[in-house]
């Protein structure tokens, strides 16, 4: 009976830690995702300004 209860509470841990990877994974996923759609936001930004520069001026425009 000791060794069950040894057993089940190794089970309990391994569980536990599963969940924590899980969550963890998850909230960094989301992380990634909304810092990457903040860098490319900049991105076009910086883009169009320097399109913006860039643009040259002739007789047709």
């Amino acid at each position: 009976m000791p060794a069950i209860k040894q057993l089940i509470a190794g089970m309990t841990t391994a569980f536990s830690t599963s969940l924590m990877g899980l969550a963890s994974g998850s909230i960094f996923t989301v992380f990634l995702f909304v810092t990457d759609s903040i860098k490319q936001s900049q991105r076009d930004s910086l883009r169009a300004k320097f399109e913006n520069i860039t643009t040259l001026e002739t007789a047709a425009n």
